[in-house]
């Protein structure tokens, strides 16, 4: 978790020159881990779950989604 929100302040830090106009991006992460009983794609759809619940409450965000399906927002 520790590393998703150091890659999502270092890109809303980052600032990216169009000509004259500063750009800034940000980003919006989605995790889960893998748990016993789990195959691919119950994994990919705890993250994807986060990484959706990480939009909808507000962008640059960090989510994690628990294998019980509940989701706990983490910035």
């Amino acid at each position: 978790m520790a590393v998703a929100q150091n890659i999502r302040r270092i890109c809303a830090a980052h600032k990216m020159l169009d000509r004259a106009n500063p750009l800034q991006f940000t980003v919006s992460i989605g995790l889960s881990v893998w748990a016993r009983g789990d195959t691919i794609g119950t994994l990919l759809k705890r993250g994807d779950s986060a990484l959706y619940a990480a939009k909808t409450v507000r962008r640059n965000r960090v989510a994690f989604t628990f294998s019980n399906m509940t989701t706990e927002i983490v910035s």
